[in-house]
């Protein structure tokens, strides 16, 4: 009896230790998830992203609406540092089409609605705003032949500008044709009668211009906010998709949802390395000529990576359950086996108590019989 005591204490202790275990496999991280998550800061999640392969298991089972979130403040604080980086440029820009302007243009004049620079004469300006940029002015009267002609002349530039006497042209990167600009409607809209080089100066100095670059990074933050998230999260469904497809090749029941997670944060990486690679362009001109593959090759490494480790980690759980099925079955087998023995012991001692007893009940009915018999008289002596 001492021995079954002892044994069902450590059968308890067993099963709870094997209990516990299932549960932790059935769970995985989970109570760990949602105990931390509370503390996670946004840049912890953002390096985690990053360096920790392990951390996407976590992503994946949080809500869709959790990473929508986190991916908006990385687009955020992404838009905010391009948005600062363009205006900044601009005003570099600014400063050097100004020194320009003030040491080669020696005379301009505007007035009545028709503009004079250097007393007519030809003037190129190339990539001194912004690269791959012509500004072309030839204030004398020009036939349409010789305006076609610098029409053509621009179509080799993403950004050109042409100032004539009487109207300027323009040609950006997100129109297909040409811009015309009368000067005659332009003193109308801005009441703009007659300015001077000097006037010109003024203005491109002035206050008016913090105006300007306030309200130009307002638009521009909120267009890039826009459109890069957008394109964010076509990324992010195709990606999925391609995870999706990966799981099912490497034979791992994953939900849509979870890869859909992982795949916002696997573009961590690549939206970090996009924000410099802008930055280094804009201010330095470098160019990648591949950058948007290696964008689209490293979140896909992100991806695959990260449900390998959940593979990975899916076999060794899977491992220690089977471990446990075996110590719960040994622990059965023991219970049983146990069992077994302390009934045949019961069996044993309950039949020697009987063999005892019809025994003592045979002796006593003996001593009875001698007993009377001995207690008789002897007649025939008589």
């Amino acid at each position: 009896m001492i021995y079954r005591k002892l044994y069902y204490t450590i059968s308890y202790k067993s099963r709870k230790k094997v209990i516990i275990k299932i549960k932790t496999h059935k769970m995985g991280r989970e109570p760990a998830i949602m105990k931390n998550n509370k503390n996670n800061s946004f840049f912890k999640e953002l390096f985690a992203s990053v360096k920790d392969f392990d951390k996407y298991q976590d992503f994946a089972i949080q809500k869709v609406s959790k990473e929508i979130i986190y991916i908006l403040k990385l687009i955020a604080i992404f838009t905010f540092i391009i948005s600062l980086a363009f205006t900044v440029k601009i005003h570099i820009e600014k400063n050097k089409l100004v020194k320009y302007v003030d040491e080669n243009i020696s005379n301009i004049k505007f007035e009545d609605g028709k503009l004079s620079v250097n007393n007519d004469e030809k003037i190129i300006l190339k990539d001194i705003a912004l690269e791959n940029t012509a500004i072309f002015i030839e204030t004398k009267e020009l036939s349409e032949e010789e305006i076609r002609r610098y029409e053509e002349d621009i179509n080799e530039y993403s950004t050109g500008i042409i100032l004539l006497k009487d109207k300027m042209i323009l040609k950006t990167e997100l129109g297909t044709g040409y811009t015309n600009l009368l000067y005659s409607d332009i003193v109308k809209e801005y009441d703009i009668m007659n300015f001077n080089k000097q006037d010109l100066l003024n203005a491109m100095n002035g206050k008016e211009l913090i105006t300007f670059y306030i309200m130009f990074f307002g638009i521009f933050y909120f267009y890039m906010f826009i459109i890069y998230f957008i394109t964010i999260l076509i990324y992010a469904i195709m990606l999925a998709i391609l995870g999706r497809l990966t799981s099912i090749l490497l034979r791992i029941p994953m939900q849509y949802k979870a890869i859909f997670n992982m795949a916002l944060h696997a573009l961590t990486l690549p939206i970090i390395l996009n924000l410099i690679y802008i930055v280094v362009n804009l201010f330095t001109g470098f160019n990648i000529k591949y950058f948007q593959v290696m964008y689209s090759t490293i979140s896909y490494i992100y991806i695959v990576a990260a449900i390998l480790m959940i593979k990975t980690d899916f076999i060794k759980r899977g491992q220690e359950l089977s471990k446990i099925i075996e110590e719960q079955q040994k622990i059965r087998e023991e219970y049983n086996e146990n069992i077994e023995n302390d009934k045949n012991e019961e069996d044993s001692l309950n039949k020697d108590n009987v063999d005892k007893k019809e025994s003592d009940e045979i002796n006593k009915d003996i001593d009875s019989k001698e007993n009377k018999d001995g207690g008789e008289p002897e007649t025939g002596e008589a």
